[in-house]
């Protein structure tokens, strides 16, 4: 599925998402000036909060995968990531 440019432009313009637009914008900018691991860890804060509301989706698609499925359908495993994403409820599987 492809986003146009009016859907880009106003998920990355929402006032809720300027500081973490800004952070992965200025981790790209470290990465460049070689500021590598600095770089990359402003990075991974800004993605985490941009796309942070989408985690529970991918987890609940990754759940009905064969193999990465059965692993985190796994009891042990099943608590640590509803707890990560901040899922309340599984959907059946």
């Amino acid at each position: 599925m492809f986003s146009g440019v009016q859907k880009t432009v106003a998920f990355f313009g929402q006032r809720k998402r300027w500081r973490a637009g800004g952070c992965f914008g200025l981790g790209v900018a470290l990465v460049m000036f070689r500021w590598v691991k600095v770089g990359i860890l402003i990075e991974a804060f800004g993605i985490l909060n941009l796309f942070g509301d989408f985690f529970p989706v991918i987890v609940a698609f990754l759940r009905q995968l064969p193999v990465i499925g059965d692993i985190l359908n796994a009891p042990a495993v099943v608590q640590f990531i509803d707890k990560l994403t901040g899922a309340n409820a599984r959907l059946p599987v």
